[in-house]
């Protein structure tokens, strides 16, 4: 009978380290949800795809990206080349000058292709700034990257990863260009979720409302910016972003989203020297992003005319 007892009532377990790990994590979560359930937002929950792209960001090699470029060149040669030679199988579409003037049209179109191609893959690679990178920016932006896009879908790359590559290559050339400003020459872009989606103050008119409390990255961001005296402001959205910067007319530019409003972005304002910095979506797109802001910091002063 003491026996049958003493099974009833096992001795108590002692609970391990990572099991409390796991009930602070738990905790943590609920304490989230219960604020997004009083800001009338849907549940929160950590986007595994996000954190893999963030991976990818991290992990994109340089020679991944020229290798990406050289070959979406040489695959837009090929398809140019299909289509020249498209009429000579079967009947001949084409009279002998107009067979002549097609591929000279090839040919020209390619040469340029592969020029806009080589001359920032040499720079990435010797990691030597060369004066006409900065002149052809605009042309290499509407260029390359749907040449590198047309590549991603043949080769089936992600889009993502494809957009992650145009970032880094745009990022290296700044690099490489050495184009300096002053700071109040230089602009930073920040996107609305980077704000706390439970916060009472409204930052996309008046930045400076903030009261840098800390719960988000845009206290940290503003005191950097005024450590380096450089300009932040926060946009709702790319139409926005465009205005500030035509109102601005930063030398320079700074801008942080996600891979997908970069690209659009850094394409949008071609002429100017951009820096993209991704931002970290840990509760999904477009609420209570994050930045890392040593990388801003090191963005600022990869800009900025040393005093």
């Amino acid at each position: 009978m003491m026996n049958k007892r003493q099974n009833n009532n096992p001795e108590p377990r002692v609970s391990t380290a990572s099991e409390e790990g796991q009930a602070k994590q738990y905790t943590e979560l609920g304490r989230l949800k219960s604020a997004s359930r009083s800001a009338g937002l849907e549940e929160i929950r950590p986007h595994d795809r996000l954190v893999r792209q963030a991976a990818e960001a991290s992990a994109l090699s340089k020679t991944f990206v020229i290798s990406l470029l050289l070959g979406s060149v040489l695959l837009f040669g090929a398809i140019l080349l299909a289509l020249w030679a498209l009429p000579y199988f079967g009947a001949s579409l084409l009279t002998p000058e107009a067979g002549r003037l097609a591929l000279a049209v090839v040919s020209g179109l390619f040469g340029i292709a592969l020029l806009l191609a080589v001359i920032p893959a040499g720079a990435l690679a010797l990691n030597k700034s060369l004066p006409c990178i900065h002149r052809m920016r605009g042309v290499m932006n509407f260029v390359l990257f749907p040449l590198m896009r047309l590549a991603g879908i043949i080769l089936r790359i992600p889009k993502s990863k494809v957009r992650l590559a145009f970032i880094r290559l745009n990022n290296d050339l700044a690099r490489v260009s050495r184009i300096k400003c002053r700071p109040d020459e230089l602009l930073i872009l920040l996107p609305h979720c980077i704000q706390k989606s439970t916060c009472p103050h409204r930052l996309t008119h008046n930045i400076q409302a903030c009261v840098r409390c800390g719960a988000c990255t845009v206290g940290p961001l503003l005191n950097l910016a005024d450590r380096y005296g450089v300009e932040a402001v926060i946009v709702p959205g790319g139409t926005v972003a465009r205005q500030m910067v035509r109102e601005k007319r930063p030398k320079c530019l700074i801008a942080v989203a996600c891979h997908r409003d970069l690209t659009s972005g850094i394409r949008d304002v071609a002429a100017l020297p951009v820096f993209g910095v991704l931002n970290e979506r840990p509760f999904g797109p477009c609420i209570n992003t994050s930045v890392d802001v040593d990388k801003i910091e090191e963005a600022i002063r990869l800009f900025i005319i040393k005093a």
